[in-house]
């Protein structure tokens, strides 16, 4: 993966998977993202995760889904979500999911500073 953008999952239904959507070739408005780090990076590509379009392939996933609702207008070709506090976790992690063995650092910013206010 070395391109930004080049499929289009905004929410205009000119977007790639707006269009696959509305000829029923997905049956859900829905996609997904699972994201891998590599230890290397190659100007040929490499491997950084999978995109799922009409949901999600539970084989990527090894604890449940989490989601945030998309605010503001549905006419907007971007998703926003509104953030309330950013936590980081020290150490390596391979779920979104709170651990209670994990130790959080909250980010000192205001939720208007996080969301562009």
């Amino acid at each position: 993966q070395l391109a930004s953008g080049v499929v289009g999952l905004d929410r205009r239904a000119q977007s790639f998977w707006g269009q696959m959507r509305s000829s029923q070739v997905i049956k859900r408005a829905a996609f997904g993202l699972c994201f891998v780090r590599q230890t290397v990076a190659s100007p040929g590509g490499s491997t950084a995760g999978a995109v799922t379009l009409g949901g999600t392939d539970r084989r990527l996933h090894e604890t449940e889904m989490v989601y945030a609702a998309s605010v503001g207008a549905g006419g907007t070709a971007s998703f926003k979500v509104r953030m309330r506090r950013m936590y980081l976790r020290d150490g390596p992690a391979r779920s979104v999911h709170y651990d209670a063995k994990s130790k959080y650092h909250r980010l000192d910013a205001d939720e208007g500073a996080l969301n562009g206010a």
